[in-house]
């Protein structure tokens, strides 16, 4: 991976990127040496590679950083891990130019896995692209959402935590983060004890390292108050596809 980013770094444009917000609009500086030049809209082109220039820069300082604690037993990750991941600590401006890298590979047979010879098809009637059954007309959306954008998941897949089995609606794949995903979603939020049942599984997550808004992400929905689809396909766009904020 070094390798790759520094052939790929070698690529792109000479000089710095410098963003600034003004009046509500974006403005975008080359900087080479102690001379800084305006760069204009017209060449979005040139301010989209050094922007990936800088993102892929900032990547490779931490796969150097990570080759050094692996190699150093006597120094603790956390006083060299910087503060703040690639994409994070770039200017707003320039993390919306960027292209997040999927670092990470899904081929395992456990993302190819689906349910259709060991799942009761009374309770699971609703089959997937991927081949799954599931259980509501909502959940087959968020699978085939997924399965459409190159996501890996498998359906009701069982993690024990503290001794007990659960069986989340999604377990995800970030190729972006390498970070596994759980995603739940509740579809009967007018049932007091349905509410009851799922706040417990939730607490389980959140015991077990799980955080809202980056690993965990739960959808909710009533009779009278269905989820919109453009909800969920922002939901894995923002958390799925790249590295969350």
């Amino acid at each position: 991976m070094i390798s790759r980013l520094e052939n790929e770094i070698s690529k792109k444009p000479e000089g710095v990127l410098i963003a600034q917000s003004t009046h509500g609009k974006g403005i975008f500086y080359i900087r080479n040496g102690k001379t800084r030049k305006y760069i204009s809209d017209k060449e979005i082109k040139k301010i989209t590679a050094m922007a990936q220039k800088e993102y892929m820069e900032k990547l490779l300082r931490d796969f150097k950083i990570v080759k050094e604690v692996l190699s150093s037993s006597f120094r603790s990750l956390e006083k060299l891990l910087p503060e703040k991941d690639a994409l994070t600590s770039l200017h707003p401006l320039k993390r919306e130019l960027i292209t997040p890298l999927k670092l990470f590979s899904s081929n395992n047979p456990r993302w190819d896995r689906t349910n259709a010879k060991t799942v009761d098809k009374k309770t699971h009637p609703y089959e997937t692209r991927k081949g799954d059954f599931v259980r509501s007309k909502i959940e087959m959306i968020i699978a085939d959402f997924l399965f459409n954008l190159g996501v890996p998941y498998v359906y009701e897949m069982s993690i024990v935590i503290d001794g007990v089995v659960y069986k989340p609606d999604f377990f995800i794949l970030n190729l972006v983060t390498g970070e596994f995903i759980i995603w739940e979603h509740f579809g009967l939020m007018n049932d007091p004890s349905y509410i009851a049942n799922n706040a417990g599984k939730l607490m389980a997550y959140i015991s077990a390292g799980y955080k809202f808004g980056r690993n965990l992400i739960f959808t909710m929905e009533g009779r009278e108050d269905p989820i919109k689809t453009d909800i969920i396909l922002r939901l894995i766009k923002d958390y799925c596809l790249n590295a969350p904020f």
